[in-house]
């Protein structure tokens, strides 16, 4: 049994739940993912079936000059066409590894804009 049916399971078998174990169970199933890698164009292209959602790194998919520069980001167009045709069958799940969340450095809230730009 994979681990996530165990976990919901064991919060389904329970009397009570809390807020967050209702948050979990509640959340929508979506099957075998696929990380994307610039490797992979041909693979998704040819094998979609394998797989029921993308997940992407953003920050992987555009080149950042830095703060100062203008423009700060140019989108890498390679795979952005390959991942325009895939979001229109498959959800896609963003794993960003650029926000610094958690960490000493400053909150970049360019860095957020533009990933909610690649989200457009």
């Amino acid at each position: 049994m994979p681990a996530a049916t165990q976990v919901l399971t064991l919060i389904s078998s329970r009397s009570t739940r809390t807020s967050s174990e209702s948050k979990i169970a509640s959340a929508p199933k979506l099957g075998v993912g696929l990380l994307f890698n610039p490797a992979l164009p041909d693979f998704v292209d040819a094998h979609s079936e394998s797989f029921d959602y993308l997940e992407i790194i953003p920050d992987r998919e555009w080149l950042d000059r830095g703060m100062n520069s203008s423009p700060r980001y140019s989108i890498l167009d390679k795979s952005f066409t390959l991942l325009r045709r895939v979001r229109e069958t498959k959800p896609m799940v963003c794993h960003a590894i650029g926000l610094s969340i958690g960490s000493a450095a400053l909150f970049d809230t360019g860095h957020v804009d533009q990933i909610r730009r690649l989200q457009e």
